[in-house]
């Protein structure tokens, strides 16, 4: 399995606790990008890591196969979703936080552990694609199409305690067409 395909990827030094600050990524066109059957790995549209008042806005994702806006490593900050249009969307917004310590094995991976704090998703107008549309993987069955998917890894260790880093706090979600 090859690494997942970003088409934007921004943000700081997660391990040096840098952050990039007043990202914008606007008025891009996402259209007709597809997940071909010898792709063994996700599209991902935007990607912000580690940043601090980050905003992304005024974009359209038309048939785009795949993960519109992931986050699955570091930490962001005061992040602003707005006023964005998909069409037959697979998935819109996916935040992972997990565990990276126990699932590397290697201490070291610690800093990649995400965190979403402030976010604010409003005002986008997103046409789900329905059941059975979204490929994480060919050769696993396809998932049902989904706005806002998270997922939060409990599994507290020496070096990750959900209570101390907090995987997902304030996220707002108000006012989207879906």
């Amino acid at each position: 399995t090859a690494e997942a395909v970003r088409w934007v990827a921004f943000g700081g030094n997660g391990s040096a606790g840098t952050y990039a600050t007043a990202c914008v990524v606007e008025s891009c066109d996402f259209s007709n990008i597809t997940f071909g059957a010898n792709q063994r790995s996700p599209q991902h549209g935007i990607t912000p890591a580690t940043t601090r008042g980050a905003v992304i806005r005024n974009n359209t994702f038309t048939s785009f196969a795949g993960q519109h806006i992931y986050v699955d490593s570091y930490k962001n900050f005061d992040l602003r979703i707005e006023n964005n249009t998909a069409t037959l969307c697979p998935q819109f917004i996916s935040f992972v936080t997990q565990n990276w310590v126990r699932l590397t094995g290697n201490p070291a991976f610690a800093p990649l552990i995400s965190s979403h704090v402030n976010v604010t998703v409003q005002g986008n107008t997103v046409g789900l694609a329905g059941p059975n549309s979204f490929y994480y993987d060919y050769n696993q069955a396809p998932y049902n199409a989904t706005f806002f998917l998270y997922q939060y890894d409990r599994d507290v260790t020496a070096l990750y305690n959900p209570t101390l880093i907090p995987g997902f706090k304030n996220i707002n979600i108000q006012g989207n067409t879906i």
